[in-house]
């Protein structure tokens, strides 16, 4: 009797299964997998196959490699994972298998989305203990884009050695491919490591299906604008727009620094002409009541501003330069240089302009200052960056607000993605928006009919 159960443990071992947790982590290759029998049969099984909750924690590998030879596995050849160890089983397989294996940035970042709900467990736990001391039972929620989120996920991904936004864009694919075929199948295409799939293409999908769904819901809600998109280029758009008709000027025109088809110039000369011509034809649609707020980079505003002082600033008052500065995005040019940390925006003003609309609401923060401290985009943002040079809404809403007052006029001719559109709707200025960039214009339609929802 006592033979035949021993006989019969021993075949059960053979037929063990893999614990869940260790599934996250891919197999050996199969190269690598004869070269392990081989050594186990040579040497024996050097280290015991981890057991948890009767199925295999730690050892796949060497389990699979046994078979392959036959191994007659003895109760030696097993242990049972135990919690006096100091260790939790998802800690215990991380640094018994993780940091020794070479694997892609996406096997990485899924390993890292265990230690990111582990961050933010952590994170809850702390903010109820936070919470208790004043006799409350409510817990905050941890929501996209809050400094306890963000903290949860740099923590997280520097575990597993990936940036922030890596680990963020493959949290957002796992979740969609819960319930979309599609994703589904590109997600299982990168797991078996085909090279012609990545995570940015299927985030990039994500986000574009995302796109065409919300603009196509907000489309079977027409609401009345107070402004017009016009689609179509520029230099032959903005002569219909009458002169001296703009109480306020935006203008985020091409910079000639980044690699897109529309800010791409032969050379400096061509850029400079570029912008003599543009500024020509559109100051003169600016009341002498007006103000004008141009967009420019480290790199050529003094090239622009020398353009603006050859033509006398065009009849308007040079004020001052308003420095956008932030934090989030600082890349330096090469490593003789200092890390570029702000944006220059050039403002101007009629002869006859009012006073800035500077009320008690604008007083608090920064807001009436020339030093804006506001970050720039990333694609984890509530508002999303629909467009490579897309500006924060936040910035938007200080130079509307200030600068003009409820039913100005504002012209936008480089309007991209729409932004000044969707803060004109919020704070009741009436607007003119020119892009000629059809995908742009579409983006731009939803971004501002769903504001106005």
């Amino acid at each position: 009797m006592t033979v035949e159960i021993e006989k019969e443990e021993k075949e059960n071992k053979n037929e063990l299964k893999f614990h869940e947790l260790a599934n996250l982590l891919p197999m050996i290759s199969n190269d690598e997998l004869w070269q392990l029998a081989k050594n186990i049969s040579k040497n024996g099984l050097l280290e015991p196959i981890v057991l948890y909750e009767g199925k295999i924690l730690d050892g796949r590998n060497r389990y699979n490699a046994c078979k392959l030879i036959f191994y007659q596995f003895t109760d030696d050849d097993f242990v049972e994972f135990d919690e006096s160890w100091g260790i939790d089983p998802f800690d215990y397989v991380d640094s018994m298998n993780f940091h020794r294996r070479h694997l892609t940035t996406w096997q990485r970042a899924k390993w890292g989305l265990i230690h990111l709900a582990k961050e933010r467990e952590k994170t809850k736990e702390r903010q109820l203990s936070t919470l208790k001391q004043f006799q409350d039972d409510t817990v905050p929620s941890n929501s996209e884009g809050t400094e306890e989120q963000g903290e949860a996920l740099d923590l997280a991904a520097k575990k597993v050695n990936v940036d922030r936004k890596t680990l963020w864009q493959v949290e957002k694919i796992v979740a969609v491919a819960e319930t979309d075929p599609e994703i589904k199948d590109k997600v299982e295409r990168l797991d078996k490591g085909k090279k012609n799939i990545s995570i940015t293409s299927i985030f990039n999908d994500i986000r574009q299906k995302e796109r065409l769904e919300k603009i196509q819901e907000i489309a079977t809600q027409p609401k009345k604008l107070r402004g017009k998109i016009i689609h179509g280029d520029f230099f032959q758009e903005i002569e219909n727009i009458p002169n001296k008709s703009i109480d306020l000027l935006f203008v985020d025109p091409p910079y000639n620094a980044i690699i897109e088809d529309w800010d791409t110039f032969e050379s400096r000369k061509a850029f400079r002409e570029f912008n003599e011509q543009w500024l020509n034809l559109v100051i003169p649609k600016v009341k002498d009541t007006g103000r004008i707020y141009i967009c420019s980079s480290q790199i050529h505003k003094y090239s622009f501003y020398s353009i603006l002082q050859a033509n006398l600033f065009f009849g308007f008052k040079f004020s001052q330069e308003i420095i956008w500065h932030y934090k989030n995005n600082i890349k330096p040019q090469n490593k003789k240089e200092y890390f570029f940390a702000y944006e220059p925006i050039f403002y101007l003003y009629g002869k006859n302009a009012k006073d800035l609309n500077f009320t008690h609401e604008t007083f608090s923060d920064d807001i009436q200052h020339n030093v804006w401290f506001i970050s720039t985009l990333q694609t984890n943002y509530s508002e999303g960056k629909l467009h490579p040079a897309q500006k924060p809404l936040e910035l938007l809403r200080r130079i509307i607000l200030t600068g003009s007052y409820e039913d100005d006029l504002i012209l936008d001719p480089f309007a991209g993605s729409g932004t000044t559109g969707v803060v004109c709707e919020e704070l009741n200025r009436n607007y003119i928006l020119i892009e000629k960039n059809a995908e742009f214009i579409e983006i731009a339609q939803g971004r501002i009919k769903e504001g106005v929802k």
